[in-house]
């Protein structure tokens, strides 16, 4: 397998080891590598859009500068697979930490118990609108020729 093959400019080939190897004449490595501040540019655009998913209302139409991109399908793909949380967590810095005001402990049962059940009617509401806006397939009824 020849690494280079098709490529744009073909800087480097496969060496007898498996490893690649650049050419002589190779002007690539001297241009400086990737312009500055291009990765920033890509990660605040990918946090970005992350962070507008995670805003978005269920059901509704994606924003415009994200409508058919890769991205946003791949988020919504994580989603339907219940692995967008873990995705997410990878972006998050290893240092970040999550603080709140109040611990459990320090609810009482009431509270909690309350909290649950309009977490569990939001659950609902919010499934029910999902299921409002998808299309409903149309049944055809079957005749017998006979």
């Amino acid at each position: 397998m020849n690494i280079g093959a098709g490529c744009a400019w073909p800087f480097y080939k496969l060496g007898g080891d498996g490893v690649a190897k650049f050419l002589n004449g190779n002007t690539y490595g001297k241009m400086g590598g990737r312009p500055k501040g291009s990765r920033s540019r890509f990660n605040a655009h990918v946090y970005e859009c992350v962070l507008t998913f995670l805003q978005h209302n269920i059901g509704a139409p994606a924003p415009e500068q994200y409508a058919n991109t890769e991205l946003w399908g791949a988020l919504k793909i994580a989603q339907r697979q219940g692995q967008l949380l873990r995705e997410i967590l990878k972006m998050v810095d290893r240092n970040f930490t999550i603080e709140h005001s109040a611990t459990v402990t320090e609810l009482d049962d009431d509270v909690i118990d309350r909290l649950i059940e309009t977490l569990r009617a939001r659950a609902i509401e919010e499934r029910a609108a999902a299921e409002l806006s998808t299309p409903q397939p149309k049944m055809i009824e079957h005749v017998s020729n006979g």
